[in-house]
């Protein structure tokens, strides 16, 4: 049995951009991002900020602060998460995606 995951837009509701300035697009691509991605993915982003596999209910006590910065990092204790500013979603989602892969193909990042 597993959890099922919130939709996108209830992620993206949990979601505070620090460090950003008015012309920076990442956190608009990322905002349209997380309503459109399958639940496996949703499920990697949740991981990936804040060791989490689910939501507990519709919204997280605590923010996920999106810092920009020059790499894509996260910190799981604080549900942080580092990003660049990227030229396109499809950057973005690129990005991401080689960090879920890189998640799941390591066997000390296993949820087990």
């Amino acid at each position: 049995y597993q959890r099922r995951v919130h939709g996108g837009a209830a992620i993206a509701s949990c979601l505070e951009f620090r460090l950003w300035e008015s012309g920076d697009s990442t956190p608009y691509f990322l905002c349209s991002l997380l309503p459109v991605m399958p639940q496996s993915e949703l499920r990697c982003f949740l991981r990936l900020c804040t060791s989490l596999t689910a939501l507990p209910d519709s919204t997280l006590a605590r923010k996920i602060a999106v810092f920009k910065s020059h790499r894509l990092y996260a910190h799981t204790c604080f549900r942080q998460l580092e990003l660049p500013n990227f030229s396109s979603v499809d950057e973005l989602y690129g990005a991401l995606n080689a960090a879920f892969v890189s998640m799941t193909s390591n066997p000390e990042m296993h949820e087990d």
